[in-house]
Parts: structure tokens; C-alpha cells; sequence
């Protein structure tokens, strides 16, 4: 009898003990799926430095790749100084003082590689360049007028002694104290010259023709 109680201890108690270790084993494994979710759930911190728009500098970059900013003055003193270069001293009279009066266009032109210059309307001068282009052509008297064709008219041609001469200028070029500014003038009937002259930035930032570049042309 001692013997089969025993043996009937041992398998009531395995019988007992299964139901707990099955309990046992769930709730390890439900733990050990819920610590693995919880890892996969927090995030890992970014060690890749934020992107960030990096600062222009004086060296290269935005700021070096933009056009310098030139002082109003500055394109002004090269613009009188083209003007009276034109009209008193490379004029198609050999610099022979002729004009009592010039009439100015008064936008800039387009010069082409020939040394033509096309009406730009929409790019008017500044009252700062009027002024020194009348300074630098006194005592010549000086009118505004919109284009060489309000001058001269469609019909026959008239002479400059009638009119006047009529300027036209392009917008200079600027660098470094060299700048480069392209005329024409309308000196009467078919007579007329242009080209580009080349100035440079002298003494007490004076500034003066000292040659040409690219094509001149004379009628």
C-alpha cells in the first residue's frame, strides 16, 4: 500500500504541477515578447548632425558670386566722362569743338558687337547721372530726348546745326577702376559715330578715357 501511495503522490503531483508550469512558462514568455516590444518601441537617438543651410562666406559663395554693389556716384562720374569725351574730343569732326547743343537719350542702350546701340526704354538714367553728364558737357547745352528717331524725324534728314547732336549711352561696365562704356553720336544728315571706350579711374578717383575695345565705327 506504501508503495502505491507513493507512486500516486508522484503522479497527482506531476498532474498538479503541469497546469503551474505551463502557467509559468506563458508568463515568462509574455514578459520576454513584451520587454522585446518595448525595446523595438523606443527610438534610437539621431547621431547624424541636423542638416543646416550652410552661411555664405566673404571667401566664395552666395556673397563672392554676386555682382559688387557700385556706388551711384561712381557710375555717374563714368558716364559724364564718356559723354564728354564723345561730343568734345572722338566726334566724326576730328575733336573739333562744333556742338552748342547735344541732345541726350535719356535711357540706356544695348550695344551690339559692332558697336550699335538699341533703345533699352524701360532703363532710364538716374537724376544723379543727368546732372553730371550736363556738369561734364558744359557749356554745351543739354536735352533730354527719348530716342534719336524724336530728333530727327521720318522725313528728310535734317543737319546737326538745326537740331542739335543727339547722344545715346550704354549702361557702364565696372570693375576693378577699368570701366567700359559704348556711345554713338548723331552729328547730322548721315553723319555718325560709335565704338566702345575704355576708361580708368585716375587721381582723386577722376576718371578718364584711355583707348577703346571692339569695333568703332564712323559715317
Amino acid at each position: 500500500m506504501s508503495v502505491r501511495r507513493n507512486r500516486r503522490f508522484v503522479t497527482n503531483v506531476k498532474t498538479v504541477m503541469k497546469p503551474v508550469l505551463l502557467v509559468l512558462a506563458l508568463a515568462a514568455l509574455s514578459i520576454g515578447c513584451g520587454a522585446d516590444e518595448g525595446a523595438a518601441n523606443v527610438s534610437e537617438p539621431d547621431s547624424s548632425p541636423a542638416e543646416a543651410t550652410p552661411a555664405p562666406t566673404s571667401g566664395s559663395g552666395t556673397i563672392a558670386e554676386q555682382e559688387p554693389i557700385m556706388p551711384p556716384e561712381t557710375i555717374a562720374d563714368v558716364l559724364g566722362a564718356a559723354a564728354a569725351h564723345r561730343v568734345f574730343d572722338d566726334n566724326s569732326f576730328g575733336g573739333q569743338d562744333v556742338f552748342d547743343r547735344v541732345n541726350v537719350v535719356d535711357s540706356f542702350a544695348t550695344p551690339d558687337s559692332s558697336g550699335f546701340l538699341t533703345p533699352v526704354p524701360d532703363s532710364p538714367l538716374l537724376d544723379n547721372e543727368r546732372a553730371a553728364i550736363e556738369a561734364a558737357l558744359e557749356p554745351v547745352a543739354v536735352t533730354w530726348v527719348p530716342s534719336l528717331q524724336a530728333v530727327i524725324g521720318d522725313g528728310e534728314l535734317p543737319d546737326y546745326e538745326e537740331v542739335g547732336a543727339v547722344l545715346t549711352l550704354s549702361r557702364p561696365e565696372i570693375d576693378d577702376g577699368i570701366a567700359e562704356v559704348t556711345s554713338n553720336l548723331w552729328c547730322g544728315s548721315t553723319c555718325g559715330i560709335g565704338g566702345t571706350h575704355v576708361l580708368e579711374q585716375g587721381a582723386e578717383d577722376v576718371w578718364s578715357v584711355t583707348g577703346t575695345t571692339g569695333q568703332q565705327w564712323i559715317s
